[in-house]
């Protein structure tokens, strides 16, 4: 999409480096229903370091994630932690490694069944610019042998994601076992999320996800429905329905970004301008009558990111607001790297590591319009400063 250029001498724009306020953040800190609760806890620049789950009275479904950070804010190590009889257990970590733009290109993952960790997966992910191409997963069996399996992803003229393609590693080649497709609306919200899978000769309808929104783009519903054999169920297994409430324009709302977390709630479906504050969910019966099951309450907290305050230091973003590159000068400090995230806190950009300069260029035409938070990493600290995407 082109939006208008904006000239460098009306948008100039010069800021001293300044934390942002705790009124214009808020955290979500708790998830709580009758039969569970999620709590998150955050560092001081907005990253989650855990995410604990307590199923009320049924310990083997609760869980808490660990997390630790590189230098990047991307996350280097994962735990996680089991609960059986009031003990929390350590059952699982896995290691990531990145490449010069920030991009993971491997996952190592153990698991402890009883005797000590013992290796048990390797993900190795490539891509084409800044897009994820593919993921080949290798899993080790106790024995030893490997189970091999390969995602491609594939992306549409709008730089959306609209399909990802499965193989199975099946007598020395790649057997194509899977499929998962994307639709969206004129306005980029996703409107379906499908599965195919391999039987026999041809691929046969699996499930698939319905999301609805209403006139402000705000998602409402999100339903799941299983094949009827050559089509979909005309009625929904289960369902999700959404209350949100609009915030003030100066909030910004910090969301957990973490895929550990329902990915389907949050990383791919947030919303600009609303709160949410409540999702039920609905099952069905044998009947495929829907039944109210339970709500579950969103709640928040102010928070402030630690950024230390540079009074005597000024740097430049400009245009902002911006449409295609943005550009950050600062003639004092050398600028080591910069990070870029959506209302929800989720990194939406991160620069190479390497990037030591008094002057960036960052290419954000991929992203959509609205507000998003510039983090500029420099050799004494950071500063976190508002800017408007056209």
């Amino acid at each position: 999409m082109n939006y208008k250029f904006f000239l460098l001498s009306v948008f100039l724009l010069i800021v001293h480096f300044n934390a942002i306020s705790q009124e214009e953040i808020l955290a979500l800190r708790k998830i709580k229903t009758p039969s569970f609760i999620i709590q998150f806890d955050y560092n001081q620049n907005g990253h989650v370091t855990s995410e604990t789950k307590v199923v009320f009275d049924v310990d083997y479904l609760s869980y808490k994630f660990e997390y630790e950070y590189n230098e990047n804010g991307s996350i280097a190590l994962l735990k996680k932690y089991d609960k059986n009889s009031e003990v929390w257990n350590f059952t699982h970590y896995e290691e990531n490694e990145y490449n010069a733009n920030n991009q993971i290109v491997t996952k190592n993952t153990y698991k402890d069944y009883g005797s000590g960790f013992r290796f048990t997966e390797q993900q190795f992910y490539t891509y084409q610019d800044a897009f994820l191409k593919t993921i080949t997963y290798q899993n080790i069996s106790p024995e030893g042998s490997n189970n091999n399996i390969k995602k491609d992803f594939f992306y549409n003229n709008e730089q959306r994601l609209f399909q990802i393609k499965k193989y199975a590693w099946i007598n020395n080649s790649w057997m194509h076992i899977e499929i998962f497709d994307f639709e969206y609306d004129n306005f980029g919200n996703i409107l379906t999320y499908s599965n195919e899978f391999l039987m026999g000769d041809d691929f046969i309808k699996n499930w698939r996800y319905r999301f609805t929104y209403n006139g402000s783009s705000e998602l409402t519903e999100r339903a799941y429905y299983l094949s009827g054999g050559s089509e979909w169920s005309p009625r929904p297994l289960n369902k999700y329905s959404y209350q949100s409430n609009y915030i003030l324009g100066t909030q910004a709302v910090l969301y957990p970004s973490i895929y550990q977390f329902d990915v389907l709630n949050f990383n791919w479906f947030q919303h600009d301008g609303s709160l949410l504050i409540q999702d039920d969910y609905w099952l069905a019966d044998c009947d495929a009558t829907l039944h109210f099951i339970e709500s579950a309450s969103y709640f928040y907290e102010p928070f402030c990111l630690g950024v230390e305050n540079y009074e005597n230091h000024k740097i430049l973003i400009y245009p902002n607001p911006v449409t295609n590159e943005l550009r950050i000068k600062n003639y004092e400090l050398k600028i080591v790297n910069v990070a870029i995230f959506d209302i929800y806190g989720k990194n939406v950009f991160t620069s190479p590591a390497s990037l030591w300069s008094q002057e960036a260029t960052i290419n954000i035409s991929h992203l959509k319009p609205g507000t998003y938070f510039v983090r500029t990493a420099t050799e004494k600290g950071m500063v976190t400063q508002k800017i408007m995407k056209q």
